[in-house]
């Protein structure tokens, strides 16, 4: 059986996640080893709900199916969540690997902030003279952005310089956020720092932008570092000073430990990597040189990418366009199918879309309340392609995670991302060996697009529903619940076209007027005439159990008689008119003395062009049997 790790992180951080992995993947390579990435895009900025929604792709695995787990504990940022996922770990008894924060009992890879964060700090302070820096953090809870707030502390200290909590803002890694604070402080009039020191380069990117559209230069005319030296950090004018983390090398130590402990060789607890400072333009301008090397081959990258996304959102376009023509949710299979198989192949040949049961239920059913805490036990295979084999298997135990799955003797990748609606389950998809989608924001993308597709899906089929009900609402007579006029008429026009179209179409009309209903209207009252004309609708409905039975009017009532009905017409309106003359002589109230006229005509393709022709020759035969039964005023 083939060793099955489970990462945990979270898809924000994609330029570190994609280094990762192409460590990680390297030093797996002949090992025999799947990967099984559980990915989500958590935000502060979000709703609880949906943060929740997000969340439910780590409540998926069973761990004691895997034989070991990755956390990125500190991209991960909610500490309820990586407490739970260290929990199951625990619980499955499996080794663990925590990147970032330390937990009892699981291994410790990470890398050495202090020193490279040491040595930007003290950068600034022996070569630039920063004496007043002010730190953009990320959020209170996470743990590396402590540790080089803490490190900035130490080094201002040791230079002699004040430094307090006054010098420290709380972005909670929202560009939005830092932006907004930047443009406040840069409105306000108020001096600048020193430098702004950011807790990592997504954040020193957008002070740049924001100071540089208030007019400031960088670095002349204050200092900005960031942290993880991305290659948009790398490329951005001015390229930013930064420490690089080494997360290509942290991968490849992950995974050569987790294969260590695997075979049951002894290894250390903790393992450390080394970070080192990288010195840019931001706070050194003559750096410019090596840095243009980069921004030629961005630029040389730029068109590519332009058509890329241009691409992209044609696919997704479709995907979505695909998914709303389905006029049933038993269409979702076709539509993906044909969406899989649009000229952009994103999805190469391995894909799978799995869906909770509840989401299908709700559908048809609006008291059917979604899941809002992980998935159901068992799912429904939307799509699934694996190897460009598109698999027939529709219902799946979510414990198997990928439906139909055939393990071969290569190492793999699967992504796993949830599709939601805020806390609303709908289910999760798989991309399969997408090393090259996780840097960036294709998988961002496409889930978001995915999450808005099933809810427009889910609600385009609430609304034909509705609709459909509203309509089934206005075929239905109120009084005897059976079809009315409107119903008729409807369906006459579908029983044209079978007369049309389909050979040897057969098919009979009978028609049914209700005797004395003025009688008992006028001796007995109206509410006694409901009764009455109710139990000669039940009569009816009764004898003709297998055909649609309408109300046409008053007293009036019409039976489209097909397959054994049809078959049985002549015996079973001869069996509806000898129970009611047993009715005429039985100990009942006369509101179920049941009297009632009925005529009958069969299609005959020689001769009837529409069903009207029908209708009339039942209705002629109707009106002779009221007459023989109630005399020549019967009507």
């Amino acid at each position: 059986m083939k060793n099955r790790i489970a990462v945990f992180a979270s898809g924000w951080a994609s330029q570190i996640l994609s280094q990762y992995f192409e460590g990680f993947s390297a030093a797996l390579k002949g090992s025999v080893t799947d990967t099984y990435l559980f990915l989500c895009y958590p935000s502060w900025a979000s709703t609880p709900e949906d943060r929740n929604g997000e969340f439910n792709i780590l409540r998926l695995p069973h761990l004691e199916d895997f034989t070991a787990a990755v956390i990125f504990s500190n991209g991960l940022e909610f500490n309820d969540q990586i407490d739970y996922i260290v929990n199951e770990c625990r619980k499955a008894g499996i080794p663990a690997i925590s990147l970032g924060i330390k937990f009892d009992g699981l291994y410790y890879v990470g890398v050495d902030n202090v020193t490279g964060m040491r040595a930007l700090c003290e950068h600034l302070a022996d070569e630039h003279g920063i004496t007043h820096p002010f730190f953009l953090a990320g959020s209170k809870e996470n743990a590396d952005s402590k540790l080089r707030l803490d490190v900035l502390k130490e080094v201002m200290k040791e230079h002699g310089n004040a430094f307090d909590d006054s010098q420290v803002f709380y972005t909670n890694w929202e560009n939005a956020r830092t932006i907004a604070f930047i443009n406040e402080w840069c409105e306000s009039g108020k001096e600048l720092p020193d430098a702004f020191v950011c807790a990592n380069d997504g954040l020193a990117m957008n002070t740049c932008l924001a100071l540089q559209e208030h007019g400031y230069s960088i670095p002349d005319d204050v200092f900005v570092t960031g942290f993880d030296n991305l290659f948009d950090a790398q490329v951005y004018a001015p390229s930013i000073s930064s420490v690089n983390q080494n997360y290509a090398v942290l991968g490849s130590e992950t995974a050569k430990l987790i294969l260590d402990v695997a075979s049951g060789r002894p290894r250390e607890m903790e393992l450390i990597i080394p970070s080192r400072f990288v010195i840019s333009e931001s706070c050194c301008s003559s750096k410019t040189k090596e840095i243009d090397i980069l921004r030629r081959k961005l630029c040389r990258d730029h068109y590519m990418q332009k058509n890329a996304d241009t691409q992209l959102d044609r696919k997704l376009n479709y995907l979505e366009r695909m998914l709303l023509t389905g006029r049933k949710y038993e269409d979702i299979h076709e539509n993906l199918k044909a969406a899989l198989d649009y000229e952009f192949k994103y999805e190469g040949n391995s894909f799978h879309l799995a869906l909770n049961p509840g989401y299908e239920m709700s559908i048809y059913d609006s008291n059917v309340t979604l899941d809002s805490d992980g998935y159901s036990s068992t799912m429904h295979a939307a799509i699934s392609m694996e190897n460009g084999r598109i698999s027939e298997v529709r219902d799946f135990s979510s414990r198997e995670l990928i439906p139909d799955h055939r393990e071969d003797d290569k190492e793999h990748l699967y992504v796993f991302l949830p599709i939601h609606s805020q806390q609303e389950t709908y289910g999760y998809f798989i991309m399969t060996d997408c090393y090259a989608e996780i840097d960036g924001h294709f998988l961002s993308r496409y889930q978001q697009r995915l999450n808005i597709a099933f809810e427009r899906y889910r609600q385009k089929l609430n609304l034909d529903e509705l609709n459909r009900q509203l309509t089934e609402i206005t075929r239905i007579d109120s009084l005897t619940h059976v079809k009315n006029r409107m119903a008729y008429d409807a369906m006459a026009r579908d029983m044209l076209f079978s007369m049309r179209k389909i050979p040897d179409f057969h098919f009979a009309i009978a028609m049914f007027d209700i005797n004395n209903l003025k009688t008992i209207n006028d001796v007995m009252g109206h509410k006694a005439g409901d009764v009455y004309i109710i139990n000669c609708s039940r009569l009816i409905c009764h004898t003709f159990k297998q055909s649609p039975v309408f109300r046409i009017g008053g007293d009036e009532f019409l039976a489209l008689l097909t397959n054994e009905d049809y078959i049985n017409r002549n015996v079973l309106l001869e069996t509806m008119k000898v129970q009611m003359e047993q009715l005429k002589t039985a100990d009942v109230p006369d509101t179920e003395k049941i009297s009632i006229a009925s005529g009958m005509a069969e299609f005959i393709p020689e001769k009837d062009r529409t069903v009207e022709d029908i209708f009339k020759r039942a209705d002629t035969d109707m009106y002779e049997n009221k007459v023989s039964m109630k005399g020549e005023d019967a009507r």
